[in-house]
């Protein structure tokens, strides 16, 4: 026994003095280093502010970590902080960037950097490495404005003085998937910030647009064209995405405007905080078209970021204003936020570079700042650039709507019982067996029960009908891929006189649909890279109502050298037009296929199921998402 206890005593002291991993990384690991210069800007050239860029798929791939955070030290001391390196499944996207300090005087042009980089696994509240390694640094040209005014960016060196880790306790982070970042025109970041929004909650939550989201311009009829229409933004030569006399503006009044005019009210809830040009959160803030008014609820004239962590868990879009201390203001869309042992931050995404269409939006533009209040002030600042406004949207989906005709009625019931309503409240689970539960104003409702396996429910219950008390009904049938279809029985068990009265229903809801995404480098729709890039395609499925029967899942890749799919069981991609597998369709959290490179040419990379699982691609009964990959 004294042997057992030795034994158990060795093995806790060794456990306990297992050190964390920590990493130095070199060149070609994923840390890159560029600094800022603002060309539209006087005195902007080479100033003192330097740019880190994780690639987080080189990253992991060089390193075998996946997730952690990254700090560095150079002469100046500990100038980048605890950014963090999110898991996959949290952060699909395949970059993130911060500001730094590079110590030199602005116009001083700097090439390499002397540093200490460091990937390790836990936070870090202090950090002294010795800089020892020479890292490259790349120019790069930044132009962020149009938020109310013009202007080119930031020009003050981050500060981290009062960046603090000082609450262990005090952690939390939560990301939002799909987030679109376009290109956008010189000073058109407040339009395309709220395009970029409503493109996402498209994307994730089935919002109906009248309008294609891609780069565009004021007067033509794309989405971010319109909202530039919307907002009346001076663009004097609407043939010059670079027109240097375009300016910027701000854009809740232009915003609620697109709303009303597209007849988008009742599908967006929409809420704001601060103060944004002529419009402050202390108020609320309408507009009306042609009838039709659509209102944004003010907060408050300060920024609350606990409520805007809170809007952001409950999935709805937020765009930011930020004005920059040397003058001008910038909009981005807030991608994620958190604390970090009691140090608020920061995620978010814009076009950086608005004077070049193939450089800043995607990936390129997704910034992590630390967020700080100085002592007497009421506005939050990210490297002592202040947050003027934050406005932030809801979906609304449209209610489930009911058709019906009569089946059968020799009785004649009709004269008396509640026909089914019109709209309806539906109470659904996220797998097949879970409970589905309809309710609205006939007297016979709710009906409740479970969807099978094969996609059946048969949902019962009882109420006083006509007078009757206690009068049994049920609705059978099954889910289709835009709701409900079966019979609806009233008096099943015979409480009515004579035979029951039943009718064929029609329930369409929005919701129930299954959502498949495919996405390369954490992006929907559109990528564009180059032939040294590496690679990562992500799937997820949202199945919905319609989990449960056996489908065909399909993995297809349509390519300069022809068609292939995903072999499930190998891992890899072959020739051919064969179902990644066949089984039942059920919720696909995330699944990150292996790291790719691609050559030259367009590739269209689809995934989803047809509802015929004969191992042949049936597209009359096939749901699908595609992102077209560009590379160069």
């Amino acid at each position: 026994m004294r042997y057992a206890i030795r034994i158990l005593v060795v093995l806790a002291f060794s456990l306990a003095s297992i050190s964390l991993w920590a990493l130095d990384l070199t060149p070609g690991q994923g840390a890159v280093f560029t600094q800022v210069s603002y060309p539209d800007i006087s005195g902007g050239a080479n100033t003192s502010i330097g740019m880190i860029r994780l690639d987080l798929n080189t990253l992991r791939n060089q390193t075998g970590m996946l997730s952690g955070y990254v700090n560095v030290a150079t002469d100046k001391g500990w100038v980048v902080r605890n950014v963090p390196v999110f898991a996959e499944n949290v952060y699909p996207y395949s970059a993130i960037s911060t500001a730094f300090d590079l110590g030199v005087q602005i116009g001083t042009a700097v090439t390499q950097l002397t540093a200490a980089v460091q990937y390790t696994e836990d936070l870090k509240t202090s950090f002294s490495a010795t800089p020892a390694t020479v890292f490259p640094v790349a120019p790069r040209n930044l132009s962020m404005g149009g938020a109310g005014v013009s202007g080119g960016g930031p020009l003050t060196t981050p500060n981290l003085t009062d960046v603090l880790f000082a609450d262990p306790t005090n952690n939390d982070t939560y990301i939002q998937w799909d987030h679109p970042n376009a290109e956008a025109a010189n000073n058109q970041c407040m339009p395309m910030s709220v395009a970029n929004s409503l493109q996402y909650l498209k994307d994730t939550q089935g919002l109906n647009l009248p309008h294609e989201h891609k780069a565009g311009l004021k007067g033509d009829n794309t989405l971010v064209g319109q909202l530039d229409t919307s907002m009346n933004r001076t663009v004097p030569d609407t043939t010059n995405r670079r027109d240097p006399n375009a300016t910027g503006v701000w854009g809740l009044q232009g915003k609620l405007t697109y709303l009303a005019t597209n007849n988008l009210n009742g599908r967006i809830s929409t809420t704001h905080w601060g103060v944004g040009g002529p419009d402050s959160g202390a108020n609320n803030v309408s507009q009306t078209v042609n009838g039709v008014t659509a209102t944004s609820t003010g907060k408050g004239s300060t920024v609350n970021f606990d409520q805007v962590r809170a809007a952001l868990k409950e999935e709805q879009d937020c765009e930011l204003v930020v004005s920059w201390a040397a003058g001008g203001a910038h909009a981005v869309d807030i991608v994620g936020a958190g604390v970090f042992n009691g140090q608020l931050w920061i995620l978010e995404a814009s076009d950086v570079d608005q004077g070049d269409d193939a450089k800043g939006a995607g990936g390129s533009g997704f910034l992590f700042h630390w967020l700080t209040k100085p002592a007497g002030s009421t506005q939050y600042e990210w490297d002592g650039n202040k947050i003027e406004q934050v406005i932030c949207e809801k979906y609304i989906p449209p209610p489930p709507t009911e058709t019906f005709s009569i089946f059968s009625d020799p009785a004649g019931h009709s004269c008396c019982v509640d026909v089914p309503p019109s709209t309806l409240d539906i109470s659904l689970g996220a797998f097949a067996g879970a409970t589905l539960s309809i309710n609205g104003s006939a007297s016979w409702m709710p009906l409740s029960g479970t969807i099978g396996s094969d996609g059946t429910f048969s949902l019962t219950g009882s109420g006083t009908v006509a007078g009757f008390s206690n009068v049994s009904s049920s609705f059978t049938g099954s889910v289709t891929n835009t709701g409900y279809s079966g019979k609806v029985t009233v008096g099943t068990q015979g409480e009515l006189y004579g035979t029951p009265i039943s009718w064929n229903v029609t329930i369409t809801d929005p919701t129930v649909a299954a959502r498949p995404a495919v996405r390369m480098n954490g992006f929907r729709h559109d990528y564009a890279a180059l032939a040294s890039d590496l690679l990562r395609l992500s799937v997820s499925m949202k199945a919905a109502a319609q989990a449960g029967p056996s489908v065909d899942w399909w993995m297809v890749t349509v390519g300069p050298a022809g068609v292939f799919y995903f072999d499930l069981a190998a891992m890899s991609w072959k020739s051919g037009l064969v179902p990644t597998y066949t089984g039942p369709l059920g919720d696909l959290p995330f699944f990150a296929l292996p790291y790719l490179n691609l050559s030259a040419g367009t590739y269209d990379i689809y995934f989803g199921f047809d509802t015929v699982p004969n191992g042949s691609l049936d597209m009359q009964s096939a749901t699908y998402d595609m992102v077209r990959v560009t590379v160069n």
